[in-house]
């Protein structure tokens, strides 16, 4: 399969020579896992950091890519639910824990250190596996997962936002604050 395959980090060097088009092996998928055939991917700042080597513990060659959508190629057998062609998106972050307050020490993001979703292909567990919203097509899916996780997190778990609240964003036209806003007008 053919990856976008981070080879390298600079802080200013042109961000293109850093990536190279790369075939890697399809991964393989554990019996509670999902082989997803990536049709979207979408990128998110994270990958700029990271590419720029602004990230913590960087490990290279990397796959990035943590937003993504695709359809079901194959499924592990303790997998219940989806079927090859669903359409599905993936939810990025790994491991939060038990607490809704804060993340688990083995909270992890996918596309590092894991492989991302700049490949044809990617295995994940079904549990960070959803059906796409019907209304979404597959591009619009794509770039909803880590802002949109984030920002509901943000204004729903952290601020408890409610409808007479007074809410400033900053950083409108980013990925977060742009589905912030979306999401602060809905309540």
């Amino acid at each position: 399969m053919k990856a976008a395959v981070l080879t390298s980090t600079a802080k200013s060097e042109d961000l293109k020579k850093l990536f190279a088009v790369k075939d890697i092996p399809i991964p393989e998928y554990s019996d509670d896992e999902i082989l997803i055939n990536i049709k979207y991917a979408s990128l998110n700042h994270r990958d700029l950091w990271i590419a720029r080597g602004m990230y913590s513990r960087i490990k290279l060659p990397a796959v990035l890519g943590s937003d993504g959508a695709g359809v079901v190629s194959a499924v592990g057998k303790n997998v219940e639910g989806f079927s090859s062609g669903d359409e599905v998106i993936i939810n990025p972050g790994f491991n939060w824990g038990a607490s809704e307050e804060y993340q688990s020490k083995d909270f992890r993001i996918l596309g590092m250190p894991d492989n991302g979703t700049l490949a044809e292909y990617i295995s994940v567990n079904k549990s960070y596996v959803h059906k796409k919203p019907a209304h979404l097509d597959l591009s619009q899916a794509s770039v909803i997962p880590l802002a949109g996780v984030t920002a509901y997190r943000a204004l729903f778990k952290k601020a408890k936002l409610r409808k007479k609240d007074s809410l400033l964003l900053t950083g409108i036209g980013g990925g977060a604050a742009t589905l912030a806003l979306v999401f602060a007008l809905k309540v």
